[in-house]
């Protein structure tokens, strides 16, 4: 099979709620692709020239070629693969381009490279996920030379740009939010925070960091500018006099969202994907991704009249490893439940989850982000958490105020690690 992807095409692709459809079995058809090939452009949109050399090469090597759209929302090449990879990772990829090419067998559609424009799943209400990443090292480890650098800053990076960096188009109508009816549509705005075991956060938002990189002609980074900048809001950081704890970091964090709406009806929810997939009994009893694959999802009807007009924030934990099967040291884990705990006094429900990528895949960290954005551009993650919210009460950490009072005992003190 061979796929033209981009945003503005006719069918996209059917892989969300698949067994409502009717369609049979997708593994059947996923096994039954040997292989994909999936072609789009890259720094720029592939010319109608470029279109008919693609249809014209697939008609001679007899190789069935459908267009096709993973998001109605411009991305990153980067992330467009990201995307592409994960619902390959998840066996739906090929039984969807399979399904696409019956339909348009079946109904005889334009030809496979046409494009028209369709009007995107646009939503009007305020949306902001902000990523906290715990990272296991002392915020001084962190450093910008390359004979330093491991694999916790590679990810650092990483998430910074999945985080952070998106398309103009679809960020242009964050900066401008203000200026706009209330109908308008508005952009998913991002917030990231690292977390390291000597209890310093860097929290960055996406116009912020992104045009103070700009204002040091720095549009288009390198890894070593992001790390430099981090490094330079690290030691801004630290300079201050009085070390805070671990606990007011934490307050600090949450505040740091709750400021950033000016809305006073939004909802907070938070989703922690520290939890390892082997450890079911600690986790909530549905995994959110396969909510979002399943029909399950689109059976909550009663969800849809507050999807447009509830602004929401959505906590992410996610854990930054230091290499592929490491456990957690005892200072990460107290960093991490002192983080929960403040979520739960808070008032907001933490719903535990394991990671949506196991150990072994190199990108799990970034992979996430990109998923729960793209989840957004369907309409879909709103959707998705507040079923978990209702369906998963019994499998959560923490509820509300009231929390179950520690027994005494000394407290441990953290160290740096070096």
């Amino acid at each position: 099979m061979a796929a033209c992807l981009h945003e503005s095409c006719d069918a996209e692709l059917p892989c969300w709620g698949w067994d409502r459809r009717g369609a049979g079995n997708i593994d059947d058809d996923d096994d039954a692709v040997e292989h994909i090939f999936i072609f789009l452009g890259a720094v720029r949109d592939m010319t109608e020239s470029e279109n008919h050399a693609l249809s014209r090469a697939c008609r001679a090597l007899n190789i069935p070629l459908v267009a096709c759209r993973l998001s109605p929302v411009p991305e990153f090449t980067s992330k467009i693969l990201c995307v592409a990879g994960y619902h390959f990772f998840r066996r739906v990829l090929g039984g969807g381009l399979v399904e696409l090419w019956r339909r348009r067998q079946l109904h005889r559609l334009r030809e496979m490279n046409s494009v028209i424009s369709l009007p995107p799943k646009y939503q009007s209400n305020n949306r902001t996920i902000h990523a906290i990443a715990l990272v296991p090292m002392s915020s001084q480890s962190l450093s910008a030379d390359p004979l330093r650098r491991n694999r916790m800053m590679w990810c650092m990076v990483r998430l910074c740009v999945c985080s952070l960096w998106r398309s103009r188009l679809a960020s242009d109508s964050s900066s401008s939010a203000a200026s706009l009816p209330s109908s308008s549509p508005k952009a998913l705005n991002n917030i990231l925070t690292f977390l390291f075991l000597d209890g310093v956060e860097i929290s960055l938002s996406q116009k912020e960091f992104t045009s103070a990189l700009a204002e040091k002609h720095r549009a288009a980074p390198s890894e070593r500018q992001i790390l430099e900048e981090l490094c330079d809001r690290r030691d801004a950081s630290t300079a201050i006099p009085g070390k805070k704890s671990v606990k007011q970091t934490c307050k600090d964090i949450l505040s740091l969202s709750k400021l950033s709406t000016s809305d006073d009806d939004n909802e907070f929810f938070a989703v922690d994907f520290t939890t390892p997939c082997d450890m079911p009994n600690k986790k909530s009893s549905m995994e959110m991704i396969n909510l979002a694959y399943s029909c399950q999802l689109f059976q909550k009807s009663n969800i849809d009249s507050k999807m447009n007009n509830t602004s929401w924030t959505l906590y992410t934990i996610l854990r930054v490893r230091s290499d592929f099967n490491n456990e957690p040291c005892d200072d990460e884990t107290m960093v991490h439940k002192s983080l929960v705990r403040q979520i739960s006094k808070a008032g907001i429900q933490v719903i535990t989850q394991s990671p949506l990528l196991g150990n072994y895949s190199q990108d799990a960290e970034a992979c996430t982000i990109t998923m729960l954005q793209h989840l957004d551009y369907q309409g879909y993650l709103y959707r998705i958490i507040y079923s978990l919210r209702r369906d998963d009460d019994d499998d959560v950490i923490g509820r509300g105020p009231k929390l179950k009072k520690k027994k005494s005992g000394k407290k441990r003190k953290l160290h740096c690690d070096n």
